[in-house]
């Protein structure tokens, strides 16, 4: 009896630790080395840092691709606990940002025409430009798509992979130009042959987040565990071994 009531004593632990356990959901549209398709084998070196971190403070980690618009939505009314892959923006405020990043991203622009240059914003309006959704390319590049949808000089596209779509449409002519951040491209570059090429890039790099809701009230708690949990990441040499299976290095490597 004493057997049969201890048994029912752990199971009974087991079920309460399971409810009040707490997970993680992470939204994404895929954007691979950071953050890749749910149904690859490696699923972007954010994820499995995210994952390593969380999991050593026994919250589990889920990830889902949908189209980033809809990501920063459904952050905003708290369906998920954080997006993949976001950098400091003029509405940034609404988010919860980490002290610590988990990678950078350089935009830039590609083309398979040899001879056109991109110095400075002027230069996009020889193109017939492509660009995903919702994205933040920085104001200056932000502005000139705002104010040239309506004249037929940017073709925007949404949906769970943006970057393959605009690539095809690059590659029938149904557009000059795109923009993306140019490690995310030569991810891309590497597993596919193109004749793409840089033209320029619209920016220095910048840092980008795992970023959570403010609808949360464990936000905080999150961003302060996965600061922490980079910091120790990157002081144990952990870090260093994810990046190197997405052929990424650190970005504060000496």
């Amino acid at each position: 009896m004493r057997a049969i009531s201890t048994l029912i004593f752990f199971v009974t632990l087991a079920i309460c630790y399971n409810l009040n356990a707490d997970t993680l959901k992470l939204a994404a549209d895929p954007w691979c080395p950071y953050n890749c398709n749910t149904d690859d084998s490696q699923q972007g070196f954010m994820i499995d840092a995210a994952r390593t971190i969380f999991e050593q403070s026994s919250i589990s980690v889920e990830y889902k691709n949908i189209n980033w618009a809809r990501a920063k939505a459904d952050l905003n009314k708290g369906i998920f606990d954080a997006v993949v892959g976001m950098s400091k923006n003029d509405d940034f405020d609404q988010w919860v940002f980490p002290r610590e990043e988990l990678g950078v991203e350089q935009m830039c622009v590609y083309t398979d025409d040899p001879n056109w240059r991109y110095t400075s914003t002027e230069d996009l309006h020889d193109v017939l430009l492509g660009v995903i959704n919702s994205y933040e390319y920085g104001s200056d590049t932000d502005n000139y798509i705002s104010q040239n949808k309506e004249a037929r000089k940017v073709i925007s596209i949404s949906g769970i992979n943006p970057l393959k779509r605009l690539i095809e449409m690059l590659r029938r002519d149904r557009i000059d130009a795109l923009i993306e951040n140019r490690y995310v491209m030569d991810h891309f570059l590497r597993h596919t042959s193109s004749t793409l090429r840089v033209a320029g890039c619209l920016s220095p790099p910048r840092e980008v987040y795992i970023v959570f809701s403010k609808n949360n009230p464990k936000a905080e708690e999150y961003a302060e565990i996965l600061s922490k949990g980079i910091i120790k990441l990157r002081t144990e040499g952990t870090l260093t071994k994810i990046l190197a299976k997405y052929g990424v290095s650190d970005w504060k490597a000496p």
